[in-house]
């Protein structure tokens, strides 16, 4: 088990840092986290709990997603991002999806504000913001 967890942080961090360079989140890193989660919920055996969080996460992103075309026809957050959501959100307990969409907004937020300062660009990758999230409410809250 405790290989499983060093492989998912370090997928979360590899991750992270691909985005913040290209603003992409790799497939290959979206696949190992699928993967490691699905042992993680065939181990404690949680298929409906993992169903209905990654479900409802999927769905709140997609909402996302389409009302950001929708108003200003642009994406505001990208479908690597959904991917990654989704396939954490299966991980998470339903209690814990609200702190991780707060948590997820305000680094997200901070991280916009720091491209803005000092890069001078408005567009900001949300893998990083996603996965320091998920980081806090699964080793802390969960």
């Amino acid at each position: 088990m405790i290989y499983l967890n060093f492989i998912f942080i370090i997928t979360l961090l590899i991750t992270s840092i691909i985005d913040w360079r290209s603003y992409r989140i790799p497939n290959k890193g979206v696949l190992i986290l699928a993967m490691v989660s699905f042992i993680f919920i065939f181990l404690n055996n949680s298929w409906s709990k993992s169903i209905t969080s990654g479900a409802l996460i999927l769905t709140l992103f997609s909402l996302l997603y389409g009302v950001g075309y929708l108003f200003k026809k642009q994406e505001i957050i990208g479908i690597g991002d959904i991917k990654l959501c989704t396939i954490l959100g299966l991980t998470l307990y339903l209690q814990n999806i609200p702190l991780f969409f707060i948590l997820m907004g305000t680094f997200g937020i901070l991280t916009n504000l720091y491209f803005r300062a000092k890069k001078k660009i408005a567009i900001s990758p949300l893998g990083p913001a996603i996965c320091l999230s998920y980081f806090i409410v699964i080793y802390l809250f969960q």
